[in-house]
């Protein structure tokens, strides 16, 4: 902080005092700290989402949906891919 200080008053001719300056930056730093939450996944939770993909069948190019399953808890995925977005492909997925 005092670097900060002496620079602003050799470059900028501030004529504030030091105390200023500290509490200024302090709570500056405050403000702009990082958080982070800890993420828990227990086990048998699941996330899954329908996607779209290009894909080539016989030599042809056609849009697939694919189902996607995450196991946060153990990094498993399960990926199937159906012709379309339906409740039973999701059933199936």
């Amino acid at each position: 902080m005092k670097r900060i200080f002496e620079r602003l008053r050799e470059e900028h001719g501030f004529t504030g005092d030091y105390t200023i300056v500290k509490d200024y930056v302090r709570e500056r730093r405050r403000r702009t700290r990082e958080m982070f939450v800890p993420l828990s996944h227990p086990p048998c939770h699941a996330q899954c989402d329908f996607g779209q993909a290009k894909v080539m069948i016989g030599g042809v190019e056609r849009r697939a949906h694919y189902f996607v399953l995450d196991l946060p808890h153990s990094d498993g995925c399960f990926v199937k891919a159906f012709p379309a977005e339906t409740t039973e492909a999701f059933c199936d997925g």
